[in-house]
């Protein structure tokens, strides 16, 4: 019997990047699942989703894994194709990390229908079930609002509005947000070790020689963002919340934007994500009654139905926009919130009558915890002549990448 621990919350993480969440049996610390599955301790899990975007559509591959695995086990050497049902077919092909992009880029199309099929270097096959394009909607606007939330918090809601056609009544939302990230104490110059002797320090001041001091941060939601208007007058999604930040949460400090997609969904993959997003929720309570089980999506092996395969299969249209916020055009004359950590200028010693591995400054540069900021002229008394601070505080690239996102608009 292999015990496994099924985190739904850790589930929707993994497949960010992608767009999509999906069931992974996942290694976690909330909720044990114990038994066996279909006999095997190593479920395939599928995560696909197949848009009207024109591009190279992605289908992920992985295996599930035990406690006594470091980590999962990407599904490579794969056959992946997809059918649509006009007898179009597409091959995907390997990328690093079980991602499978298709050879050529396509747009899903309404009044198809489209199958996923999987080869395993085993022989092993699986097939979905046929998926068609719901109809298209429209992510109308989003807007940012000076708001207070339900436990007395000040801070900004992101909010969409969005429609579609009659007979597309449910949506799913994901976000990515993005947030400039300046390192208060950067310096144009660094501080090296040239070299250490017994009773030698060689350290040389540097220009730096990449840019340190303006980045820029990312995340993804970790929960299912779901919605339907089947119960109102009219097919129209208005104010729906989508994060809530503090107005003293760092990502405001300077300029923050949030790029989202709008999801048409049918009510097949609705009521999948549904059910995703009720597990998840049960998962972080360990005291909840309704414990996480393993959620069997829309995938099946051809050989043994019976067969457990974690993961969704899904075809939906997608409506996106982005804005930018700044925090003093929400609260104009207020002070913007500080950095994401306190900085303290401090000067080690560097003292060559210490023994080699013990001489802090040295130690502290070989662990990269401080970039170089100036001469100590006194205000660090007693200190080295070297002012150095914590790598957070003196460089950007610990909290975010230097590459200007493509889409960011100062």
């Amino acid at each position: 019997m292999a015990l496994f621990k099924t985190t739904y919350l850790s589930l929707l993480k993994h497949l960010k990047k992608m767009g999509l969440a999906c069931l992974l049996l996942f290694q976690g610390c909330i909720t044990d699942y114990e038994g066996t599955i279909g006999g095997s301790s190593e479920v395939l899990v599928v995560g696909g989703i197949l848009t009207n975007e024109f591009k190279k559509q992605e289908i992920f591959l992985s295996r599930s894994y035990s406690f006594e695995n470091l980590g999962p086990r990407y599904e490579t050497e794969a056959q992946v194709i997809v059918t649509a049902s006009n007898g179009q077919t597409y091959s995907f092909y390997e990328t690093p990390k079980g991602v499978y992009k298709s050879l050529e880029p396509f747009a899903a199309q309404e009044g198809l229908s489209y199958q996923l099929e999987i080869t395993t270097v085993t022989g092993d096959a699986y097939v979905s079930s046929p998926m068609g394009l719901p109809p298209p909607t429209t992510l109308e606007s989003l807007h940012a609002k000076a708001t207070t939330n339900d436990q007395g918090v000040s801070g900004i809601s992101i909010l969409a509005n969005g429609s579609g056609p009659a007979n597309a009544t449910k949506f799913r939302y994901d976000f990515e947000e993005n947030w400039k990230i300046i390192a208060p104490y950067w310096s144009p110059y660094d501080l090296i070790v040239r070299s250490e002797g017994r009773t030698q320090i060689n350290l040389a001041v540097v220009d730096r020689e990449t840019e340190e001091r303006v980045c820029y941060g990312s995340a993804r939601p970790e929960q299912v963002l779901l919605t339907s208007t089947s119960s109102l007058s009219r097919n129209e999604v208005v104010n729906f919340p989508l994060r809530f930040i503090s107005k003293e949460n760092y990502l405001l400090q300077h300029r923050y934007s949030i790029g989202v997609k709008q999801y048409g969904l049918s009510e097949e993959t609705f009521a999948y994500y549904q059910t995703l997003e009720r597990l998840s929720m049960a998962s972080e309570n360990i005291f909840s009654e309704d414990q996480p089980g393993f959620l069997q999506g829309n995938i099946t092996a051809i050989a043994d139905p019976s067969e457990a395969v974690a993961g969704f299969f899904e075809v939906s249209s997608v409506s996106e926009k982005r804005i930018f916020v700044n925090f003093e055009d929400l609260f104009p004359g207020e002070e913007p919130p500080g950095y994401i950590v306190d900085c303290l200028l401090s000067a080690p010693g560097a003292d060559i009558n210490a023994p080699v591995g013990s001489r802090v400054l040295l130690n502290a540069i070989y662990s990269n915890l401080v970039r170089y900021y100036g001469v100590n002229r006194g205000e660090v008394p007693g200190g080295s002549s070297f002012l150095m601070v914590s790598a957070n505080c003196g460089d950007c690239t610990t909290l975010g990448s230097n590459i200007k996102p493509n889409f960011w608009v100062d």
